[in-house]
């Protein structure tokens, strides 16, 4: 088998930086194949423990059976030692019977589906469809459904920089799993999309930063963790406050109601 083949290219799984399983064709990691051996490598080096795989539709079509028999089967799965559910939005209503079953215990598995759009507008439909069905935030494995071409950079039909974005804003590749920090010069033109996507910022280096992110934040209606980024090397050609800056920018703090100061992000000599 060919383990990239699910996800067209070795760019798209470096792109989605997530292990590429070939679900339909039933290859469990572990299994003792040469597949399977090859299956259980690629798990243990992104972060996913050996775990045995469901592959929902192709192999157990809880979509034939009532929504109570499913949610049954796919708990007692889960509760054999499966981990690793395979489902997608042409499997009817099969992402609907997942959601229901491992509602309250999202994060002790993984979860990956699929889309046949052609396009960016219903890729972006089948996307929040899927998460609406799954009854969750993120998506640990998106992957284009039997694609008729392999989405490229500029192809014209906006999947591939669909997919880029939708792994920015952490509705793939588990948003859920950690906190995001922000590390390095912030543009108060890209201060929207930082109050979106990270949990801390950690370079607040300037007064007209900071009333950009609080403002944005108070649009999100989230109050934004954020360091004072202070340079006290005096280094001209970093950015930050200066020690004397910082001091008189301290008492200014209560006006920004929408950030919470949690410290200072120093840059050494």
């Amino acid at each position: 088998s060919d383990w990239s083949s699910d996800v067209c290219s070795s760019d798209l799984v470096s792109l989605l930086g997530v292990v590429p399983l070939i679900a339909a064709q039933g290859v469990v990691p572990g299994d003792g194949t040469a597949e399977g051996r090859k299956g259980a490598g690629l798990l243990r080096r992104n972060g996913i423990p050996h775990t045995q795989i469901c592959i929902v539709g192709a192999l157990l079509r809880i979509q034939r059976i009532s929504q109570e028999d499913a949610v049954f089967l796919a708990r007692k799965a889960y509760k054999a030692g499966i981990r690793f559910f395979d489902t997608a939005r042409a499997y009817t209503d099969s992402e609907v019977k997942l959601g229901e079953a491992f509602d309250g215990i999202r994060t002790e598995v993984y979860i990956a589906t699929k889309t046949a759009a052609q396009n960016a507008e219903d890729f972006w439909k089948d996307l929040h469809t899927s998460l609406t069905n799954l009854r969750t935030d993120y998506i640990d494995l998106y992957q284009f459904h039997n694609p008729a071409f392999c989405p490229k950079p500029g192809d014209g039909s906006g999947l591939y920089e669909a997919m880029q974005e939708a792994k920015a804003k952490r509705e793939i590749v588990g948003k859920g799993s950690g906190r995001w920090h922000l590390i390095g010069h912030l543009q108060t033109n890209k201060a929207k999309q930082a109050v979106a996507i990270f949990d801390m910022i950690e370079s607040a280096d300037s007064v007209h930063l900071m009333q950009a992110v609080n403002k944005e934040a108070a649009k999100a209606g989230k109050v934004q963790e954020i360091l004072l980024q202070v340079n006290i090397a005096r280094e001209e050609q970093k950015t930050g406050f200066s020690p004397e800056d910082y001091e008189a920018v301290v008492p200014e703090l209560d006006d920004f109601k929408n950030l919470h100061v949690r410290g200072l992000m120093v840059i050494a000599p």
